[in-house]
């Protein structure tokens, strides 16, 4: 009897193959009255497509995690619970634009988050090429 096993494409490979569709296959394709108004939502969908797999490829920053851990005094959990305490936290008034550490954080993190919604942005070209 044989075991033989086969590899199946994982989220970021599909994402990948029908945003490849898209572009080269379908949006080409689109040619009828409302041609404009098609082409522009299927930029849309292949401009989903691709944050939805820069987010996935994207491995967690445990380093800026552990930062914010210890800024709020929490335990490292998850980043989600973290930056909504962080967001409490600055509307309390317990962090300022004094606090080294707090821009420190929110700075990487504005950086991690560029990384996945717009990685071509200039600003973030810019921030992630400094030395």
């Amino acid at each position: 009897m044989s075991t033989k096993t086969t590899q199946l494409p994982n989220a970021a490979e599909l994402l990948e193959a029908v945003s490849g569709f898209m572009e080269k296959k379908l949006l080409p394709a689109i040619n009828d009255g409302d041609a404009a108004n098609q082409k522009f939502n299927t930029r849309v969908a292949i401009n989903v497509l691709g944050i939805v797999q820069r987010e996935l490829q994207q491995s967690p920053d445990t380093v800026l995690i552990n930062k914010l851990a210890d800024l709020l005094g929490e335990t490292a959990d998850n980043m989600e619970h973290l930056l909504i305490q962080l967001a409490e936290r600055i509307r309390n008034g317990d962090f300022g634009e004094d606090n080294p550490a707090l821009l420190s954080i929110l700075r990487q993190q504005t950086l991690n988050r560029l990384a996945v919604d717009n990685p071509k942005y200039s600003g973030y070209l810019a921030a992630t090429t400094e030395n």
